[in-house]
């Protein structure tokens, strides 16, 4: 082998070397310092019972399964600066996890057109009354809070409860 080809052969596998333990480098920067404690943090919050945090096509997809709460603008809100504060300015999607039965797909199922058109119309008064006489009479509670970016609902049927969070912009899908 000539000397030249033994220079372009240890500057490729220099190149290689560096460009594999940048990779890893990365790999575990993503891992150790971002994802685990960011699950680690949200897993401590006494409302939540299972996180799950993935990195798809360069944003991360966070879903969380909480428990039944009081206030669901509230724990989304705070759940989200924790978010907000431990990725900065990396991109990702929230998606917060419920325990729905039939009932309560059954119920959503109908009342989307009403929520939607609310949301269409600013008529949220309205809503809460069109949600009062379709879903209280079936046992069953909600709770409607309205920010100036999303509209939450949750509706209670005993032991389970369906959350959705919808986005007050068209051009954003519901979480």
């Amino acid at each position: 082998m000539k000397n030249s080809e033994l220079k372009i052969t240890v500057i490729i596998i220099s190149l290689l070397v560096v460009l594999g333990t940048s990779m890893l480098s990365f790999h575990f920067y993503q891992k150790f310092i971002l994802e685990r404690p960011l699950a680690e943090k949200l897993s401590d919050r006494p409302e939540v019972e299972d996180v799950s945090i993935n990195k798809q096509k360069g944003k991360y997809l966070i879903e969380i399964k909480v428990k039944q709460v009081s206030n669901l603008e509230k724990e989304f809100t705070e759940i989200n600066t924790m978010i907000k504060s431990t990725l900065q300015d990396k991109e990702y999607e929230l998606k917060i996890g419920d325990k729905r039965n039939q009932n309560l797909e059954m119920v959503f199922d109908n009342i989307q057109i009403a929520i939607y058109d609310a949301l269409d119309n600013h008529k949220y008064v309205w809503l809460n009354e069109e949600l009062g006489r379709y879903i209280e009479p079936r046992g069953m509670t909600y709770k409607i809070f309205i920010d100036d970016q999303r509209l939450y609902l949750q509706i209670n049927d005993g032991q389970s409860y369906l959350y959705t969070i919808i986005n007050r912009t068209t051009d954003q899908d519901i979480v």
